[in-house]
């Protein structure tokens, strides 16, 4: 009786640790603008290779510059005036500059946590999800009774949503 308590102690925590993970990384990927499954395409385009914040608010920076060279050049046109010898970069920053700033920042977190969640708790899936289903098989197998069949179904069918997880996301790729 008490290895029973064991055994279906360990399904669940096995069980949950690999819902969690999945759960975990599907948020985080929907949140991140669904980078997930990669491609080699998308690794050439850098959606995987994520820069420092300071590279990217640099790119976003001379971003600005450009819009406001251009808006300072329509509004001399407009007004039959001459070009700006010289646009300020930096700050400080209109309003919808701002907001494109502060959506880069989450952005950028939201990447490098889930390039970390992909990195550690997607590759110990790896490991972890094939076990939960082989444990709940042979559980399932062995024991009689309409819960513990029930709760065997659930915890292999969990495993095995998160082993397709596994393959169609690509975590692996996190490797490389």
């Amino acid at each position: 009786m008490k290895t029973k308590f064991i055994v279906v102690g360990c399904l669940l925590l096995l069980t949950g640790f690999v819902v969690f993970s999945a759960c975990h990384i599907e948020y985080l990927n929907a949140l991140g603008g669904h980078v997930l499954p990669r491609h080699e395409s998308d690794l050439a385009e850098g959606k995987w290779e994520i820069a420092e914040l300071p590279v990217v608010l640099g790119r976003l920076d001379d971003q600005f510059l450009e819009r406001r060279y251009l808006a300072a050049l329509s509004q001399a046109r407009s007004n039959e005036s001459e070009p700006p010898a010289e646009v300020v970069p930096g700050p400080p920053y209109s309003a919808s500059e701002q907001r494109s700033i502060d959506f880069i920042k989450s952005q950028h977190d939201v990447l490098i946590r889930l390039h970390w969640a992909t990195k550690t708790l997607g590759i110990a899936q790896y490991f972890l999800a094939p076990i939960v289903l082989l444990l709940a098989m042979g559980y399932g197998i062995l024991v009689r009774g309409i819960p513990s069949k029930v709760l065997t179904g659930i915890c292999g069918s969990l495993s095995l949503l998160a082993m397709f997880l596994i393959a169609v996301r690509g975590y692996w790729e996190a490797l490389g």
